[in-house]
């Protein structure tokens, strides 16, 4: 089947095209059978060839069973796999197959398809044949959609999907490049029609590649632009890090205070993020962009009467912003936890029971303060409304034994997942 053709890319080494899984004993490659997947299997093979140092390479190659010729195709992947002294593994999606959204939904099962198969196989890695083309496709969709910073920066070169720790060695190289090698090594790739079909908005994002060429915005520059794009990220990480250190801190009660001062000098970009990192912290799903420049917004006025987002509610005191979830929004509502057991309660708090018997853990909801500051022996600062979103948690006989962070046992552990 395969030509005898020594794999040679140009001005590319081959070393430092897979320097990045150099130090793995076992890696895993999407091999779907076409030209770019096919490509990063012979380059695999090229770069340790006769190398005592190789690791143990797995191809993993889904028929989604939405074509008839996807069976042999993967059989013929298998096939090469197994000449190139590969383990290969052929992967099946035999759910029932959606009437809408299918290429996102086909995404999704082959990856939890190779997910669990990389499981089994104790593989860490899976590398992907994406490729420059891909790239820019994936920031032109990404800049139509009105995408941030971070969006703009494309594919990384390492991310995780779907709990697969992907790497991504080919985005310098154009798909052009990956053709020519399979061509060279007298290959016949698979030809899958989704990929010409302009009811996808990638594919037609693929065919406009060519004429903003030559306008001078190629792939090769839209990559440029998204590697730039990942650095500055990176940087703003960084900042975003220290920022949000230096102007949040959460109290006993779960609720985080955004302090005026600090959180008011930094520059938008920065404070948006800060938020944005704020929202998972209190056990919510960051708002899209759009959202949160509103809510910065509404936090830079002089006058807040209080805002409300994506389940979180803000505050203004003296001093601080207080932002916390609503108390009518939580994702658990009243469960139990077993002797010995440890849970999680509405993202926010782990709370573990060292008792010999069952406790009760639901929202502490409407609390007069005399009773709440009677409980937790000291006077509280902010409104009971943020109070009541707090978690408390009783016995058997409905006796309060906790209030947030706030508990009569030692035997209750009690901490903050944002800490």
């Amino acid at each position: 089947m395969l030509k005898p053709n020594p794999i040679r890319l140009d001005g590319v080494d081959l070393a430092a095209l897979f320097a990045g899984v150099a130090g793995f004993k076992k890696i895993g490659l999407a091999v779907s059978g076409g030209p770019d997947s096919l490509a990063l299997l012979l380059l695999v093979r090229a770069r340790w060839d006769q190398s005592d140092h190789a690791p143990d390479v797995f191809v993993y190659s889904v028929d989604h069973r939405l074509r008839p010729e996807a069976e042999a195709e993967a059989a013929m992947v298998a096939e090469l796999a197994g000449e190139l002294g590969f383990t290969a593994r052929v992967l099946e999606w035999r759910d029932a197959k959606p009437q809408t959204g299918i290429q996102a939904k086909a995404r999704l099962a082959r990856y939890l398809l190779m997910r669990d198969a990389m499981a089994v196989d104790d593989v860490p890695v899976l590398l992907t044949a994406h490729h420059v083309e891909d790239q820019a496709e994936t920031v032109l969709m990404r800049m139509a959609h009105g995408s941030g910073l971070a969006g703009l920066g494309g594919m990384g070169a390492w991310s995780e999907v779907e709990g697969v720790r992907l790497h991504r060695p080919l985005l310098d190289l154009r798909k052009s490049q990956l053709q020519e090698i399979v061509t060279a090594c007298g290959l016949e790739s698979a030809a899958d029609p989704s990929n010409l079909d302009t009811h996808y908005e990638r594919v037609r994002w693929r065919e406009t590649l060519p004429q903003l060429a030559n306008l001078g915005l190629t792939a090769e520059t839209l990559g440029r632009l998204a590697r730039r794009l990942q650095r500055a990220e990176l940087a703003l990480e960084h900042a975003t890090e220290e920022a949000y250190a230096a102007s949040v801190s959460f109290d006993s009660f779960g609720i985080a205070h955004l302090s005026r001062q600090a959180f008011g000098d930094l520059p938008d970009e920065i404070a948006l993020r800060v938020l944005k990192l704020m929202f998972p912290r209190l056990g919510r799903s960051a708002p899209r962009l759009e959202q949160l420049e509103s809510l910065l917004v509404d936090l830079r006025s002089s006058d807040i009467s209080g805002t409300c987002v994506s389940g979180v509610q803000v505050q203004a005191l003296d001093r601080d912003l207080i932002v916390y979830a609503e108390p009518g929004r939580m994702q658990d509502g009243e469960f139990s936890i077993a002797a010995g057991e440890t849970s999680i309660w509405d993202g926010r708090f782990e709370i573990g029971n060292d008792t010999d018997s069952v406790l009760i853990v639901r929202p502490t909801g409407a609390l007069s303060r005399q009773k709440a500051e009677q409980f937790c022996g000291q006077q509280i600062a902010v409104p009971m409304s943020a109070v009541a979103a707090a978690p408390s948690v009783f016995d058997a006989h409905q006796e309060r034994l906790a209030l947030g962070l706030f508990t009569r046992s030692e035997q209750i552990k009690i901490k903050l997942t944002s800490n």
